[in-house]
Parts: structure tokens; C-alpha cells; sequence
């Protein structure tokens, strides 16, 4: 998956803010449709981008090594495009 969707590349942003969060959290600071968000996060943990863990009955979200490097690649990306330099 070369090609993130804007809604996978708002979640992957949003998570690079912090530490681990719960799914609906994401849902409402990415303003994206909560049964959307649980079709993508298992798309960008196929891809090791994120990664869920359980604790009791909550789930959380966060990224993973690859998902850092990739949210690198997307300000480096949307700098360029912008021409701001580094």
C-alpha cells in the first residue's frame, strides 16, 4: 500500500501527536465516521503502519516504528509540495 487514502494519512498524523489512543478519540479529532476508522485501522495494521492492543475492554492505537518513518515520509512529502524547505 504505496498509496495512502487522506483518511489513513489524517489517523497515522493524528497519532504521531502522542501516545496510544482509543479508537473513537481518533474517530472524533480525524472527523472521520467511526465505522470508517474500524475498516482502515486493520488496513494500516496489515501494512505495520499501527498497532492495536487491549487493555480490559478498551483498545488502543498507536504507531509503529514503520508508522513513524512513514509519517517522516508524509511531512517531508507535504513540505516539498508546499516548498517550504527543512
Amino acid at each position: 500500500m504505496d498509496r495512502l487514502l487522506e483518511p489513513e494519512i489524517q489517523i497515522l498524523l493524528n497519532l504521531s501527536k502522542g501516545n496510544k489512543k482509543k479508537r473513537i478519540e481518533i474517530a472524533k479529532e480525524c472527523n472521520i465516521p467511526y465505522t470508517t476508522l474500524i475498516y482502515l485501522i486493520p488496513r494500516l495494521e496489515v501494512e505495520g503502519l499501527v498497532k492495536e492492543t487491549r487493555e480490559g475492554k478498551k483498545i488502543y492505537v498507536e504507531l509503529t516504528e514503520k508508522g513513524k518513518e512513514k509519517v517522516n515520509e508524509i511531512r517531508s512529502r507535504l513540505l516539498k509540495e508546499l516548498g517550504v524547505s527543512q
